[in-house]
């Protein structure tokens, strides 16, 4: 079961099925998947992905901000199977954008991967043209994998040990 998360800012709840309309405001938005690859899901698959994780595996939240109910955004942390490490992914809405909340969001969501979860290495991916992801990914302290980089894609990554030093 995905916990709820806090911050000064922002409470990160599990996704519920009413939660589609207010998702589907900003989905289809072409800002809001300009950087997203081909293979991203519709708007109902996002939401069946999201609805069903994979218990243990998976963890998805909604990102409201704090003392509200409404998504500006979501966040998910997906264990690599056999191992120890994890993908993080935000997106938000672009009405959220430049506020800060994507590294805050993220950032709650790998301490309790590191914290709760045991796990020793949380990785993010992003369009190489995404300069605002790549900017929080710097943020969050984490640090380029050039050996997993491809020519379109960046990824970063932190370990459990510099999570911990910062």
């Amino acid at each position: 079961m995905t916990p709820e998360l806090y911050t000064s800012r922002l409470r990160l709840r599990a996704f519920r099925p009413s939660d589609r309309n207010t998702f589907a405001t900003f989905v289809e938005d072409p800002a809001y998947r300009r950087y997203l690859g081909a293979d991203h899901p519709d708007l109902d698959a996002f939401m069946a992905n999201n609805l069903s994780p994979e218990e243990g595996r998976e963890f998805s939240w909604v990102i409201c901000s704090a003392g509200t109910d409404t998504p500006i955004g979501s966040v998910f942390l997906g264990i690599v199977e056999g191992t120890a490490r994890a993908e993080a992914a935000c997106l938000l809405s672009p009405v959220a954008w430049n506020h800060g909340y994507a590294t805050e969001a993220t950032r709650i969501v790998i301490t309790f991967g590191f914290e709760h979860l045991g796990l020793e290495e949380v990785f993010a991916r992003a369009s190489a043209a995404n300069a605002g992801s790549i900017r929080a990914m710097g943020k969050l302290g984490m640090h380029p994998d050039r050996a997993q980089a491809r020519a379109d894609e960046v990824y970063y990554a932190v370990c459990r040990d510099d999570w911990r030093a910062s």
